[in-house]
């Protein structure tokens, strides 16, 4: 009789184990669930803000005409004393 208590004592100190295992797992999970809404949430505002900023852009380059990348380019050639140039 000895034997089956100390073996049913055993079996709830393993069940007792795991459950903390369990508990601390499942605290973990919850803080990497929070830490990823966190970054989500900051993608989202973002990605926002990124948005605004080329809505901005958009609307000043309507307001404004358009520009050549090069406006005039001129080349001016001097004579050197070889006569080289």
């Amino acid at each position: 009789m000895a034997a089956v208590v100390e073996e049913i004592r055993q079996h709830n100190s393993q069940i007792a184990t795991a459950a903390e295992e369990q508990s601390s797992t499942a605290e973990d999970i919850n803080q990497n669930v929070t830490r990823i809404r966190d970054i989500g949430e900051q993608s989202a505002a973002s990605t926002e803000q990124v948005s605004a900023s080329s809505e901005e852009l958009a609307n000043r380059q309507k307001g404004s005409a358009p520009r050549p990348a090069v406006s005039g380019c001129r080349v001016q050639h001097r004579a050197t004393k070889s006569g080289i140039g």
